[in-house]
């Protein structure tokens, strides 16, 4: 194999990799977490910082859905959510709200997108030690078809 092969399949391996990641360390302190998923308009549903999976309110019972979403986390401090949404249609109304959650309670870390868009908040928020961190999806789009969505934020 040449060295150009060989160093195009290391450059794809390693982005393959980088995309299943889950967080990512900008430096000794400051990590970058991702959460995302795809789904269908409307609804109430919970995941956690570093996951994939989304979580219906009531799965895998009534009512257990964002304590199924819940990352339990040390203490530090979130900032800098960023929500990109992406819709397979041009959506008639509603939007989707992605609120951070600390042990069950609302933060200011709150993105709202009407479509397909990206959402910016530069609001810092402290997690105390052993706390529960969850984000609350609200979607209640009309007409959006399927759609996607990944937040991002730093912790630091």
């Amino acid at each position: 194999m040449d060295t150009f092969a060989f160093k195009t399949l290391g450059l794809a391996a390693a982005l393959s990799l980088a995309t299943a990641v889950s967080a990512h360390a900008f430096s000794d302190t400051k990590q970058l977490l991702v959460a995302g998923t795809s789904q269908v308009e409307g609804g109430l549903s919970y995941a956690g910082p570093g996951m994939s999976n989304v979580f219906g309110a009531d799965f895998p019972n009534t009512g257990l859905g964002e304590q199924a979403a819940s990352v339990r986390m040390p203490a530090g401090s979130l900032s800098r959510l960023r929500v990109n949404v992406v819709t397979q249609n041009t959506p008639s109304s509603g939007f989707l709200r992605v609120m951070l959650r600390i042990n069950g309670a609302n933060t200011t870390l709150t993105c709202i997108v009407t479509g397909t868009g990206i959402c910016n908040r530069n609001q810092t928020v402290a997690v105390p030690n052993n706390a529960l961190v969850t984000f609350r999806i609200s979607n209640n789009f009309v007409g959006s078809g399927l759609l996607t969505w990944t937040a991002t934020m730093e912790f630091d």
